[in-house]
């Protein structure tokens, strides 16, 4: 079943798809502070889900920029997704284009499973090792890659690290925010998936 849903998989709104989850849910936003100036940036992922819903913690090891915006309101506290215990669990656990930060995506993981509550679900984007821009820089020996990834992932990999530590995906997509009439005809090379998982029963 799921190979079928990942031989079909789609071009996804990732907004939409993870307002859709978190509408009037409990959330957690793990590394919620973002690559930019967080509030003035149109695709800061936590402004998305402070919009449906007003249950959301949000964490990250960035300290400074966790401080500026508890000054202006937000629910934030400075933790470490690999270690953190924060006493409480979550209908929803979203981890926007973190995975690929982590030492560890497997302790990652499991910390995380122990924050979800009986129905939760994790949902987590990240770069396509397969994505067309990423090709297309190796092939002209330019890579464009973010100096702070340890890694890179593809359907196939993240799959089996999902397997690893009992994990199913409920729905697996892509995305990108440029090329979208390519990318509507080839999904694949998109240079971002995203997938909602929920630990096995």
């Amino acid at each position: 079943m799921y190979r079928k849903k990942m031989e079909k998989a789609e071009l996804v709104d990732r907004i939409k798809l993870i307002q859709r989850y978190c509408k009037g849910k409990k959330v957690l936003d793990v590394g919620c502070v973002g690559h930019t100036v967080p509030y003035e940036h149109p695709l800061w992922l936590h402004k998305y889900i402070r919009e449906v819903t007003d249950q959301v913690l949000g964490i990250d090891i960035e300290a400074e920029k966790v401080k500026e915006l508890r000054e202006k309101g937000y629910n934030m506290i400075v933790a470490d997704a690999l270690s953190c215990d924060l006493g409480e669990k979550f209908d929803v656990i979203v981890a926007g284009q973190v995975i690929e930060h982590l030492d560890n995506p497997g302790i990652f993981l499991e910390n995380m499973k122990r924050h979800l509550s009986d129905d939760g679900v994790m949902i987590i984007s990240t770069d396509n090792a397969h994505g067309a821009m990423f090709i297309k820089d190796y092939l002209i020996q330019r890579p464009n890659i973010n100096p702070q990834h340890c890694m890179f992932f593809s359907r196939e990999t993240i799959t089996e690290l999902l397997r690893r530590h009992q994990l199913e995906i409920v729905e697996f997509y892509y995305y990108d925010d440029a090329w979208k009439w390519f990318f509507r005809i080839f999904p694949q090379f998109a240079s971002n998936f995203i997938f909602v998982c929920r630990p096995k029963r």
